[in-house]
């Protein structure tokens, strides 16, 4: 028994062992013309396997890629397109830096303390309704990420911890209730 786990490996399934087959046999045919004429008809097939482009500029770069990748760029026919060079397909990116921030505390993010650290650039009444947004913020976050009701002195806390000082007027600030929105964006909807 021949079983597909003892075979060569495939280097695009998605177009079967007979495609690949095509492609090994190209290779072996001597004459350029007749290689060309053979490479054109596989790319036909191979257009039929996977019809999903509209462009046919596009659809033609993307399947003489796709038949030079299968072929290991090792294949010497004429290519009507022009097609991205080998080093380009098979460079790795470079790997992301990931931010090195620490969070203090999670489920309201790093833009939340972002908003907390500008503060300061308000004053008076504009800083008291800045805050006042920033608390509403972190209810709507908090809800979000525990899923029930918050006390306001929870977020009122947590806001204080954060920004690492007292404002005289957050024991004015009442905070938006949540179900109150809820039904208000309900209404909206009907």
């Amino acid at each position: 028994m021949d079983y597909n786990t003892s075979r060569q490996r495939l280097i695009l399934p998605e177009y079967g062992r007979n495609i690949h087959q095509m492609i090994e046999q190209l290779k072996l045919i001597k004459d350029k013309e007749e290689r060309n004429q053979q490479a054109k008809a596989v790319i036909d097939v191979m257009s039929a396997i996977s019809p999903q482009f509209k462009n046919k500029e596009e659809m033609a770069i993307h399947l003489w890629t796709q038949l030079m990748i299968m072929a290991e760029f090792d294949l010497d026919v004429e290519i009507p397109v022009e097609i991205p060079e080998k080093e380009k397909i098979f460079n790795k990116p470079d790997t992301l830096e990931y931010p090195k921030n620490l969070i203090r505390i999670k489920h309201y993010g790093r833009n939340v303390e972002l908003l907390i650290s500008a503060i300061d650039l308000f004053s008076g009444e504009e800083q008291e309704l800045y805050v006042e947004q920033i608390l509403n913020q972190m209810k709507k976050l908090y809800i979000m990420w525990n899923k029930d009701l918050v006390n306001d002195d929870i977020i009122i806390k947590d806001f204080k911890r954060l920004s690492n000082r007292d404002f005289p007027f957050l024991d004015k600030i009442e905070l938006v209730d949540v179900k109150a929105q809820k039904l208000k964006k309900k209404k909206k909807k009907k």
